[in-house]
């Protein structure tokens, strides 16, 4: 299974990455779409949903299998998928690019950063958080707050 999910990842990169127009932009499209299918098929994937989101902006959505495998009903960018705790990992390493870059300081207030947001400010001790104890679970804020 690593071994498929890895080949479709390199198949991609393969694809982004050559200058020769071989692809007209359909025939490219759909190579992703069948890469993403063989992905699914093969790795026996409920569904899965594919994006790529390019410098100016642009974003090209992919979908494949099913979001209820029982009804059968297909799998469309619309259907939100939750990733885990994996997604802990990607938002700490692009914090600290922004923290590198100063354009966030992990001794400020969180809500420094979210001024706007009405709801942050019902969250108990919202004025006390810091960018830091977000990060190292130390806000003191219950699990689940409503």
């Amino acid at each position: 299974m690593k071994k498929s999910i890895f080949l479709g990842v390199l198949s991609f990169l393969i694809l982004g990455c050559t200058n020769a127009p071989k692809y007209s932009k359909t025939s490219y499209k759909q190579s992703i779409a069948n890469i993403i299918d063989s992905l699914v098929s093969e790795n026996n994937i409920p569904g899965l949903n594919f994006s790529i989101i390019y410098k100016s902006g642009k974003q090209q959505n992919y979908s494949s299998g099913y979001a209820n495998m029982e009804k059968k009903i297909k799998m469309i960018g619309k259907y939100v998928m939750f990733s885990g705790s994996i997604g802990k990992t990607y938002a700490v390493a692009i914090i600290m690019q922004l923290v590198d870059e100063g354009k966030i300081d992990l001794e400020n207030k969180i809500i420094d950063y979210f001024p706007e947001n009405e709801w942050l400010k019902l969250l108990p001790n919202i004025e006390d958080i810091t960018v830091q104890m977000l990060l190292e679970h130390s806000s003191g804020l219950s699990r689940y707050v409503l």
